[in-house]
């Protein structure tokens, strides 16, 4: 597929996915103001209006994750939300925002202020097009790009780990005037995204097809997949400056504290836009102390992979943490 049939393809999969999302939306607004303020009375209630939000969604969902006992599960449903004007960049550009909603038992959609993870700009749409060879169905009306949900999901994961890695530079004076490096690594490629440091949001510029990663992108893929276990992908998705999620930030803590272990393989990537001045490595330093701050040592994180993340979140959750973590380590 050329360059120009991709961004055509772009440019109608946003034209008609905005007509889509907008009836997404509304139909969960109303989803929302039609049930109980105070929560549904039974479970079962509950779990019926989480489904039809769900439902509501259809192809725009993009991954679920749960977090919490069955009484107080929280369920956060990240899907391709209505497309907008890029907010991040300086010129116009259409993008697809990745948004969620969140459901806490026993209370319908919560409403918050703040749904947005990151944008995906129509340049990187076309790129996903174009080399996953994407194509229009035969009745013309929705695209396969609807197929690879999966290859977007780590857009909502890494949007949070990203963000908390950089916290230290987000919102700064000092902060750099040009844009930071981000990679996201996915199922069958890398999406490479950009981070203003005057904003909090990830801006996803392309997309390269795993056939089309150098010897040093497959790597620091490998890497980066790897600092990642599965039972800490659903409680890092579900995590949210508008949703409290307590615990979840253990599996968090963990990831941060792998990633520090080779921080020389992506730490000068992503600035690699700002060149390598003295500011840059005071910035970078930066980012190494909040890895280090934020993470566990050797041992504690040794600790926590031994038992696992429920153990060690149930644990955290007692009257007494710190005794039931000892007990716990010290059963090992």
């Amino acid at each position: 597929m050329d360059e120009s049939l991709a961004k055509g393809l772009a440019g109608r999969f946003i034209d008609e996915h905005s007509e889509f999302a907008s009836e997404a939306i509304a139909a969960i607004d109303a989803l929302r103001w039609a049930a109980p303020l105070e929560g549904f009375s039974k479970t079962r209630r509950w779990q019926d209006h989480l489904l039809s939000v769900r439902k509501a969604l259809g192809r725009a969902l993009i991954s679920t994750a749960s977090y919490g006992s069955e009484r107080k599960k929280l369920v956060v449903l990240n899907f391709a939300g209505a497309p907008m004007l890029n907010p991040i960049t300086e010129w116009d550009e259409p993008a697809v925002p990745i948004d969620f909603v969140a459901l806490q038992c026993p209370y319908p959609v919560l409403p918050l202020a703040t749904t947005s993870r990151c944008y995906i700009g129509k340049h990187a749409i076309a790129r996903i097009f174009q080399r996953f060879e994407l194509e229009a169905t035969n009745d013309g009306k929705s695209f396969q790009f609807y197929t690879i949900a999966s290859e977007l999901a780590p857009l909502a994961l890494w949007s949070t780990i990203w963000l908390t890695l950089l916290e230290g530079l987000v919102g700064r004076s000092d902060a750099p005037d040009g844009e930071l490096a981000l990679p996201v690594p996915a199922p069958n490629g890398m999406f490479f995204a950009t981070l203003n440091a005057t904003r909090s949001r990830l801006n996803v510029r392309t997309y390269v097809h795993d056939r089309q990663l150098s010897i040093e992108q497959s790597r620091l893929k490998e890497k980066l997949h790897g600092a990642i276990r599965a039972d800490e992908r659903e409680p890092i998705q579900c995590m949210s400056t508008a949703v409290k999620t307590p615990g979840a930030g253990l599996a968090l803590r963990a990831v941060v504290s792998r990633m520090a272990t080779f921080s020389e393989l992506w730490l000068p990537r992503i600035f690699e836009k700002i060149g390598q001045s003295a500011e840059s490595v005071q910035l970078q330093a930066i980012v190494t102390r909040t890895a280090e701050n934020f993470g566990w040592d050797d041992h504690d994180l040794s600790c926590y992979e031994a038992a696992g993340f429920e153990a060690v979140a149930r644990a955290m959750r007692q009257p007494d943490p710190e005794t039931a973590l000892f007990k716990l380590y010290s059963a090992m």
